[in-house]
């Protein structure tokens, strides 16, 4: 532990910020951007929380598995619309076709409105710096993006099944559409950046993306997600490439030996480079963990941990092997330019360029 300045805490021991993490005194640390219009106010947390409540049965394992077929099928579109390129720009492909995954999740069906409201709002919250200009452009676009999700929950009969969940649970229109907003939002940058660089790390591994092939196949299930090798992939990504890699929580009281008010961060970039959780921390290695075991607590937490743990993390796993899984099926993925490094709150491979060829079986 570092005490960055006072008051302030950097956390690196893994079973240190587990306990810290598993606190339900350690507070989300937001930073309210927006207008009062798309502010959760002063309960926010609180209606956020009923709001997770309400969602989870529609974001476990097995509900996710469910629309796997869903994910197959925009996946297969996509990667055709990629190999007609001469190489795409990662970032910016897999955050349409996630976004899309995700709306038609939400809200029951695709949205290409709100997909590019979405990213519209993120693109502005990443701008958002003086002039004035810039933060006026970022109000205009979180209003957008509300007012639209309003307009699909005004409109669409029957609901789909999370937001009717939302509504089940008594919410009310606001809160629903708040929660539907941030779950736009959160699925569209952070899960592509994930995608982005698992792709990156097999595209320079022909060997690994044959053996994903053959898993593939093996299962005879078209986009099926109980394929252990391509979900390890996955974990290993995460591991190395943590798209957020940092959090932030502040104590509403004592605990351990941090007084109430402190300010806590962690890093999954550090933990997951844990040496004693993970022997060559710097390597890329599917194979480094048996699928049945589990780092050390504090060790693993691409998704937070806690109960503030993602929600939304069992989909997003389930639309990352899918995904991956459908492209490899049919296409070799081949590097065309290296990425940068990442920059600000997102870790993101900046400028990552792919080549997708079509597979062609060995006789």
């Amino acid at each position: 532990m570092v005490e960055l300045h006072p008051g302030t805490w950097l956390v690196t021991d893994p079973a240190t910020t587990d306990r810290l993490l598993a606190s339900r005194h350690a507070l989300p640390a937001r930073v309210e951007q927006g207008a009062a219009t798309t502010s959760w106010g002063v309960d926010g947390l609180q209606r956020w929380m009923a709001a997770r409540r309400a969602m989870r049965p529609w974001l476990t394992p097995s509900a996710a598995a469910r629309f796997a077929p869903a994910i197959s099928a925009h996946a297969r579109s996509a990667v055709v619309r990629w190999a007609s390129a001469a190489d795409i720009d990662v970032m910016s492909e897999g955050s349409g076709l996630l976004s899309t995954v995700n709306t038609h999740y939400i809200l029951g069906r695709p949205s290409p409105t709100l997909t590019r409201l979405v990213g519209e709002e993120l693109s502005a919250a990443e701008r958002a710096r003086p002039p004035l200009l810039r933060r006026r452009r970022l109000l205009r676009a979180q209003l957008a993006t509300l007012t639209t999700v309003h307009d699909h929950l005004r409109t669409e009969v029957p609901p789909a099944d999370l937001v009717a969940a939302l509504a089940d649970a008594g919410l009310d229109e606001r809160t629903t559409a708040l929660a539907v907003r941030t779950m736009l939002l959160s699925s569209h940058h952070v899960p592509a950046a994930a995608l982005a660089w698992a792709l990156h790390e097999l595209s320079s591994r022909p060997d690994l993306q044959e053996q994903l092939r053959g898993e593939t196949t093996a299962q005879r299930d078209p986009g099926g997600t109980d394929l252990p090798l391509c979900r390890a992939v996955v974990r290993e990504a995460l591991r190395l490439h943590p798209p957020v890699w940092q959090l932030r929580r502040v104590l509403d009281a004592p605990v351990l030996d941090f007084p109430a008010g402190a300010e806590l961060l962690f890093s999954p970039h550090i933990n997951q480079r844990d040496r004693a959780a993970h022997p060559d921390p710097d390597r890329f290695d599917p194979h480094r963990r048996h699928p049945d075991s589990h780092p050390p607590p504090g060790a693993y937490l691409p998704f937070a941990l806690g109960p503030r743990f993602c929600p939304g993390s069992h989909l997003a796993i389930a639309e990352l092997v899918v995904v991956i899984a459908t492209v490899l099926d049919t296409h070799v993925v081949v590097p065309h330019h290296a990425p940068a490094p990442a920059r600000g709150t997102l870790n993101a491979p900046r400028g990552l360029r792919l080549t997708f060829l079509p597979h062609r079986p060995h006789r």
